[in-house]
């Protein structure tokens, strides 16, 4: 592999340690914050689901915080082990969630006066875009490098 495609590997290697970081403190502080009451760090908005009241906040961080651990952890082995295919399914997974990030940032920034500052807080601490989008452009440069890489093996060995 070229020097272009270690350094690659390396990047997406400690980028998706960090985000497994990420996502595991997410997934943590989202299940901190709904088992107990008394943290009120998403704001005082509930919802009541079966009698039950529920911050839907929480639960958005729990979930985006095990999206985000489940998509780190492919996108390290795809990279580690340098396996094309588990790099497709990370990226498949990392664009439609940058666009999704990107949208509600925006929206968030867009309406700022109606929307509590909380909320905005909230939106910018569980949507790390900038990085999966890193991340997703890495991931494809990695996958190609692969190909390249397997491809002319082949024809090295072939001829």
């Amino acid at each position: 592999m070229t020097t272009c495609g270690k350094l690659n590997k390396l990047f997406l290697t400690m980028f998706n340690t960090l985000m497994i970081m990420v996502g595991f403190v997410k997934l943590s502080v989202g299940a901190a914050a709904h088992s107990d009451s008394r943290l009120h760090l998403l704001g005082e908005t509930k919802v009541s689901f079966q009698g039950v009241p529920v911050s839907v906040g929480e639960i958005v961080l729990m979930v985006s915080g095990a999206v985000i651990l489940v998509t780190a952890v492919l996108g390290f082995y795809g990279a580690f082990k340098e396996n094309r295919a588990v790099l497709i399914a990370c990226s498949a997974v990392l664009g439609p969630l940058s666009a999704v990030d990107f949208v509600s940032v925006i929206l968030a920034s867009i309406h700022n006066q109606q929307i509590e500052w909380n909320l905005i807080g909230f939106v910018l601490f569980a949507c790390p875009g900038f990085l999966m989008v890193c991340c997703l452009v890495c991931s494809v440069v990695l996958a190609q490098l692969i190909k390249r890489a397997r491809w002319e093996a082949t024809v090295r060995f072939s001829a």
